[in-house]
């Protein structure tokens, strides 16, 4: 009796096998034909079965065996601009995380977005158009070095004007004020002295004074642009020039 009553029921689960098969090997056919090729793999996977019928098993069985030659591939890298490669550099494909770490990473035909991230630099986010048997595609973010976009951004022109300006100012300041006091020491103005003689003394220290005042402003503003100059060089950093899209060798 007990046979009688297994017997159905193995025959439902061989028809669910059979079903999971026709359905695998289907699905798996539309997948090659529209360059899912990730897919394909999954759905091959399961109508390569050996429990699968015959026909169906031995057609998965070949499509598997083709899809290593059919299915693109790419490779990430990020280097700066001296061609060293960085190893705290973050990346995706179509959102999904990916390792910088040399092993080519199986994609389907078509679009893709690549993204790349480095701390202290701007995201780089491109689109990768790749077409069946496209393997190894290297994709090579490059990142400027600090040293690289110091040198690139030189120190403006109103800078040394500025600097210049001040090293004047600050040398007629020094000149005035020891003219001044040499003067007021010896027209003995210190105690009293003729109001010509007051007066002379008088504009060496207004000299001085004014001089002072112009170094000062002229060392600030220097300064100040300078700064900028840099502020202006870390922005450009953050923008990541360019992603290298080179071909694979097969």
């Amino acid at each position: 009796m007990a046979w009688l009553l297994a017997a159905p029921a193995n025959a439902r689960g061989d028809d669910v096998e059979r079903q999971a098969c026709i359905d695998a090997y289907v699905e798996a056919q539309t997948a090659r034909r529209d360059g899912a090729f990730v897919r394909a793999r999954e759905r091959i996977a399961v109508c390569a079965r050996e429990t699968c019928p015959g026909m169906i098993k031995r057609d998965c069985a070949e499509w598997r065996d083709e899809l290593p030659t059919l299915t693109p591939s790419v490779i990430l890298e990020a280097e700066d601009d001296a061609g060293k490669a960085l190893t705290d550099v973050r990346a995706w494909i179509d959102g999904r995380s990916v390792p910088l770490d040399g092993v080519a990473v199986p994609l389907d035909a078509g679009e893709h977005v690549v993204r790349f991230e480095h701390d202290g630099d701007k995201p780089v986010e491109r689109v990768l158009r790749l077409a069946p048997r496209q393997h190894d595609h290297r994709v090579t973010a490059m990142f400027p070095t600090k040293a690289s976009t110091l040198a690139s951004k030189p120190v403006p022109t109103a800078s040394y004007i500025a600097g210049g300006v001040a090293v004047v100012a600050l040398g007629v300041f020094g000149y005035a004020a020891v003219r001044g006091a040499s003067d007021r020491s010896s027209l003995h103005c210190d105690v009293g002295c003729k109001d010509a003689d007051y007066d002379h003394v008088r504009r060496e220290y207004v000299v001085s004074d004014v001089a002072l005042g112009i170094g000062l402003v002229s060392l600030c503003v220097g300064l100040a642009l300078s700064l900028m100059n840099d502020a202006g060089g870390a922005s450009s950093r953050g923008a990541a020039p360019f992603v290298n899209w080179a071909s694979g060798g097969r």
